[in-house]
């Protein structure tokens, strides 16, 4: 598992800002320095949750210049995600720093991210990891969960299971819902604890709860698959959806997969090829292939095999196996392509490279009959005995037809 380190994004912007306490009230002459500043930041907030960006950046522009670390904080926000100017890592960099100087966490939580990402610096997890810790003696949630994942995959540090699922534990029990669903990951696999399905379901499940979007998948998986508990199909289809809602590739392509098969949900051919289009838009290889499949054959939309070719090869250069043979098959008949049995052979072996056993026939048949290669019978028995060895169908019984064997001369 590896899981990208986590920064204050712009989900829900109106928790992005740090909330202050103080009622944004006219001042004068008498007002502090701090009650000013202050109000600055909670007018800042305010145009934010206006999404009047430009008033937002002044506001905290000028809670910055008076010396307010919330302003200085929030002005790197927006510099970091390009809101009413540029994005500039460099700048986001400066005022987080001012920030952190003031003692204020979130900021060394996204110093951390910074070093970590190298965004506006040069990588450095060591750099990153001290920020975190010294959010983490805050209770920072996020820095905890951060350093689990430093742990987990050995960034900047020795792999510590153990070390990782201490951060996270703080973090769920404190209710970060990324710490929750690393936690069903590490029951789901074993790591550092024992496997325990039923402890992964329910972190998952309050990770979901709160709008984890990749635990409301596995969450799905989960029930689908009735892991940890009883299947609850119908449940899984409606987190299923809930997560393709906030646009999981994967999501999309298993509802995609549910509306072809017409068996939890009502065969629908169009619908399955709208779900497919959405994660093959995300370079899923489950959606590229099956959104293929339906412009091959025709379901849910118009026949294209144009269209089918060019997604297939777009699934062979991510390195699927699926897209590879399919590739190969195309170039092999004809099929949206001139034929052009040297392509035909080249992503057959590289199929074959990765396993896939229907390669290995067809190189096999394609070595018997000399077509795009030389004759070699030899060859042609080694490809199609290992398809036999892995179980591909006719594979065994093609070879006793063919009085193959492993002294096989081509004459």
């Amino acid at each position: 598992m590896k899981t990208r380190l986590l920064c204050l994004l712009f989900l829900l912007i109106m928790f992005l800002f740090p909330l202050h306490t103080t009622k944004v009230l006219g001042y004068g002459p008498s007002s502090s320095v701090e009650e000013i500043s202050k109000n600055y930041v909670q007018m800042g907030i305010q145009a934010i949750a206006d999404a009047n960006f430009e008033k937002a950046f002044s506001f905290f522009a000028k809670a910055s210049e008076l010396g307010d670390p919330a302003g200085q904080y929030n002005l790197g926000l927006m510099y970091e995600k390009g809101l009413f100017c540029v994005q500039d890592y460099r700048k986001a960099r400066h005022m987080y720093e001012l920030a952190a100087a003031q003692g204020y966490p979130d900021a060394w939580v996204n110093l951390g991210s910074l070093y970590f990402d190298g965004r506006g610096v040069e990588q450095d997890y060591t750099k990153a990891r001290l920020f975190y810790e010294k959010a983490a003696k805050t209770e920072n949630l996020l820095a905890l969960t951060n350093l689990g994942n430093i742990y987990a995959n050995g960034y900047g540090v020795e792999q510590n299971e153990t070390t990782a699922l201490q951060y996270f534990q703080i973090a769920a029990i404190l209710g970060q819902m990324h710490a929750q669903k690393a936690l069903g990951d590490f029951y789901a696999e074993g790591r550092g604890v024992e496997k325990n399905f039923e402890k992964a379901r329910k972190f998952y499940a309050e990770a979901a709860e709160q709008g984890e979007i990749e635990a409301l998948f596995q969450l799905a998986n989960f029930y689908y698959l009735g892991l940890g508990g009883p299947k609850d199909p119908k449940s899984a289809t409606l987190l299923y959806e809930k997560a393709a809602h906030h646009g999981h590739a994967q999501a999309n392509a298993n509802l995609g997969i549910l509306y072809l098969q017409g068996d939890i949900l009502p065969k629908n051919d169009a619908q399955a090829f709208a779900y497919f289009s959405e994660a093959a838009a995300k370079n899923n290889p489950d959606g590229l292939y099956n959104l293929a499949v339906l412009y091959a054959e025709g379901h849910g939309t118009p026949k294209d095999v144009s269209r089918a070719f060019e997604l297939f090869q777009k699934l062979a250069e991510l390195d699927d196996d699926r897209g590879q043979l399919e590739v190969g098959v195309m170039y092999a008949m004809g099929q949206g392509v001139v034929v052009d049995m040297s392509k035909a052979i080249g992503y057959f072996q590289k199929a074959a490279d990765n396993g896939n056993t229907e390669a290995l026939y067809n190189l096999g048949v394609l070595y018997y009959e000399g077509r795009g290669v030389t004759q070699d019978k030899q060859k042609a028995y080694e490809f199609l005995k290992k398809a036999a060895d892995s179980g591909y169908p006719n594979a065994a019984e093609l070879i006793k037809q063919l009085r193959l064997s492993p002294n096989t001369h081509d004459k």
